[in-house]
Formats: structure tokens, C-alpha cells, sequence
């Protein structure tokens, strides 16, 4: 599982092996606003623009939910960001099993793409489901 691993330096204000919680829960909440707002939208070109915004946000934060920076968190942290990454990754599995996602791999640039979401979705699962456990 990635998620485990060191974390890796980023744009976001993560740029250390100690992540703020701010900017975590930041990621967290920009995700799941561009997962909305790409679901939202009736127009394929804004919705996988959004849907790119929405992977680079998990691509910056998810990295540095390891085991210990989770156990580092209150209980009131847990559930906070647990909320979001659970809207989010709902939001995000529901795109990734409909038609429309199905009609977007038929072009070979989207599909890498759709895997590359697919993943981060995958490891965002893998996070929540250790949260759940812990």
C-alpha cells in the first residue's frame, strides 16, 4: 500500500514528514469540493478538468496518512476527515463505475488518466478502511 510509505514533499503546505492538519484537512476539503462540482457539471471537458483537480488534491495529501500520522490525530480530527474523504471517495467511485467513465476510456489519453483516478480512489479506500479498523 503506498499510503504507508514516506511521505513525499509536495505543493501543498506538506512539504516535511509533518503534515499540518490544516493543510490535510484543506486537501481533503478542495477534494471533495471539485468531486462535487465535477458531478455537477453537464459538460464532459469541465468535469474532467475537475475530476484532475480533485486527483491532484488526493495525490497531495493522501501520502501523508500513514498509520502514525493517524494515530497522531484526536478523535474529533479522525472524524472530520473521515466524513470528507468517505463523501469523496463515494463521489469518486460512483464516476468511476458509471457509463459515462466507460465512454471516456474508449480514448487511450482518458483512460490512463481514469487509472490513474481509479488508483488514488483505490488508496483513499485503503486509508478509510484503516481509520475504520484503528
Amino acid at each position: 500500500m503506498r499510503w504507508a510509505s514516506a511521505p513525499k514533499a509536495t505543493k501543498l503546505l506538506m512539504n516535511s514528514a509533518e503534515a499540518d492538519f490544516g493543510a490535510i484537512e484543506f486537501g481533503a476539503n478542495r477534494a471533495l469540493a471539485y468531486a462535487i462540482l465535477a458531478l455537477e457539471t453537464p459538460n464532459g471537458y469541465v468535469r474532467l478538468y475537475r475530476l484532475s483537480k480533485a486527483f491532484t488534491e488526493l495525490e497531495k495529501f493522501v501520502p501523508f496518512l500513514t498509520q502514525d500520522y493517524l494515530g497522531s490525530l484526536t478523535d474529533g480530527q479522525k472524524r472530520r476527515l473521515r466524513l470528507r474523504m468517505l463523501d469523496t471517495h463515494d463521489l469518486l467511485a460512483r464516476f468511476l463505475r458509471s457509463r459515462e467513465a466507460e465512454k471516456f476510456r474508449r480514448f487511450f489519453a482518458l483512460q490512463n488518466f481514469l487509472d490513474r483516478l481509479q488508483q488514488e480512489t483505490n488508496e483513499l479506500a485503503d486509508v478509510l478502511d484503516h481509520m475504520a479498523f484503528a
